[in-house]
């Protein structure tokens, strides 16, 4: 698995929590980078001219 941003928050963010308290505009800014990319953000399937299947792509956090 890459070492991100993403899978570092979605590994230690849960344990941090536990010892520390963050500012509600932190929280939500830690929760959408967890999201980001995610099947909890939505995404879009892309089809090629003749109607087969691309690909799944995940939406971004923004």
């Amino acid at each position: 698995m890459a070492h991100t941003v993403q899978s570092f928050m979605q590994q230690a963010l849960e344990p941090y929590l536990k010892s520390h308290r963050l500012p509600r505009y932190q929280l939500k800014g830690a929760s959408r980078l967890r999201a980001c990319r995610t099947a909890a953000m939505g995404g879009h399937a892309l089809y090629c001219g003749n109607g087969h299947f691309n690909g799944y792509w995940y939406n971004s956090c923004g």
